[in-house]
C-alpha cells in the first residue's frame, strides 16, 4: 500500500487519505485461503513474535483514570501522567529527535480526527529502559460534539510514532459536549439505537457474574478465562466488550455450545457457520488455534460491520477469515446492524 508520510508529523493515510494497493508474491504463488496461525499469544503481537522494530519502540501508559470523560469543545487540560519505557533505547529529551507524550482522537466511528494532531508533552529528563517518568499531559478536545476515543502514544521525532511500529496504545473514551459511551455501569436499556462503539468500563467480575445470575455456573471458570480478552481486546478494537460479552454468551449458548461449532475451535461468533457442508457432509466453521485468537476475530468481524476501514493491524483477514476485500462491509455503528448481517458473515 503506497503511502506518503510527513516525518515527525503522520503518515497520510492515518489523516484519512487514501493508499493505492498492488498485491505480489515473494517465491510463488500468494495463498488465496486466509492464514490462521497456531503460535501462542502474548498481550501486545497475538500470533506474530515483534520485529526488532516494533520491539524496540514500546511504552506503558498509565493515566490514573484522570483522563477527563467530558470536555467542553476545543477546551484544553493537563493532568499528571506517567509513562515507562519499554524500549531497549534511552529516550532522548533534547531535539532534534526527541521523544515525546502524545495522542490520536478518533470518532466513534473509528476514523481519526484529521483536524487535531495530539499535542506534544515533553519528557522532564532523559529516561533509561525500564525507568518510570511523572510528567504532565495536555490535551485538547476537538470542536465538534460527540463521543471520542483518545489513544495515547509516544513520539519519536523525525522517526515515527510508536503505534507505526507495532507499539500498543492506551485508550480512553470521552465526550465533548455530551455524556461519555463509556460509563462505570451503562444506563438504560440496550436498544437497537445502542452504539457499539467506545471503551465500557464493565469488570470481569461483573462480565462472570452474567453466567452466575443465569446458572450457569459449569461454565464459570471458562468465563473467567475469557472476560480479560474481552476487556483487553474492546479497548483495542474500541468496541464495547459488554455487548460483544453479550453476543458470545448468545452465540455460545453461555458456553455450553452444543450447535455447529465445538469447544475446542475457539469460535465464540459462529464465523463461518453459514450452513454450508463439507465434502464428507459435516458443517463448515472457522477454527482458532488459541481462546485469545477468537476473541480477536470476534472483534475483528464486529469491527468489520460497525467501522468503514481497519482500525488497528489485527482487524484483517489474516485474523478474521470472513474479512472480505480491502474496504469494510460498514452498517452502521449501532447494534441494529447485527440484526442486518448475514449470519456466519
Amino acid at each position: 500500500a503506497f503511502d506518503m508520510v510527513h516525518e515527525g508529523v503522520a503518515w497520510f493515510s492515518q489523516k484519512g487519505a487514501g493508499m493505492e494497493r498492488r498485491t505480489f508474491s515473494v517465491g510463488g504463488v500468494e495463498p488465496v485461503a486466509p492464514i490462521i496461525l497456531a503460535v501462542a499469544p502474548s498481550p501486545s503481537a497475538p500470533t506474530r513474535a515483534p520485529s526488532p522494530a516494533s520491539s524496540a519502540s514500546r511504552a506503558a501508559y498509565n493515566d490514573s483514570q484522570r483522563t477527563p470523560s467530558s470536555l467542553s469543545p476545543g477546551q484544553q487540560v493537563s493532568f499528571p501522567f506517567a509513562v515507562r519505557n519499554l524500549s531497549n533505547f534511552t529516550w532522548s529529551s533534547s531535539p532534534p529527535n526527541q521523544v515525546n507524550l502524545s495522542y490520536h482522537l478518533y470518532d466513534s466511528r473509528g476514523r481519526m480526527v484529521t483536524s487535531l494532531n495530539g499535542l506534544r508533552s515533553p519528557l522532564p529528563r532523559n529516561v533509561a529502559p525500564g525507568e518510570v517518568v511523572d510528567l504532565t499531559i495536555t490535551i485538547q478536545a476537538p470542536t465538534s460534539l460527540g463521543t471520542y476515543t483518545i489513544a495515547y502514544d509516544m513520539v519519536h521525532e523525525g522517526v515515527s510514532w510508536f503505534s507505526q511500529k507495532g507499539a500498543g496504545m492506551e485508550r480512553r473514551t470521552f465526550s465533548v459536549g455530551g455524556t461519555a459511551s463509556a460509563s462505570p455501569t451503562p444506563s438504560g436499556a440496550v436498544t437497537n439505537d445502542t452504539s457499539l462503539v467506545g471503551v465500557s468500563q464493565v469488570t470481569e467480575q461483573q462480565l462472570v457474574d452474567l453466567f452466575r445470575k443465569r446458572g450457569f455456573t459449569a461454565q464459570v471458570p471458562k468465563a473467567q478465562e475469557l472476560a480479560p480478552l474481552y476487556i483487553t481486546w474492546g479497548r483495542k478494537f474500541n468496541i464495547r466488550a459488554d455487548i460483544a460479552w453479550a453476543q458470545m454468551a448468545h452465540e455460545t449458548g453461555f458456553l455450553r455450545f452444543g450447535g455447529i461449532v465445538p469447544p475446542d475451535a475457539n469460535n465464540f461468533a459462529g464465523i463461518g457457520a453459514t450452513g454450508a457442508k463439507n465434502p464428507d457432509g459435516t458443517y463448515k466453521f472457522d477454527r482458532f488455534a488459541t481462546p485469545e485468537l477468537g476473541v480477536i476475530a470476534h472483534y475483528a468481524h464486529l469491527a468489520w460491520y460497525v467501522f468503514p476501514d481497519h482500525v488497528n493491524e489485527y482487524c484483517n483477514q489474516q485474523y478474521d477469515p470472513r474479512h472480505f476485500g480491502n474496504r469494510h462491509r460498514y452498517l452502521g455503528e449501532n447494534l441494529g446492524v447485527l440484526n442486518r448481517r448475514q449470519p456466519g458473515r
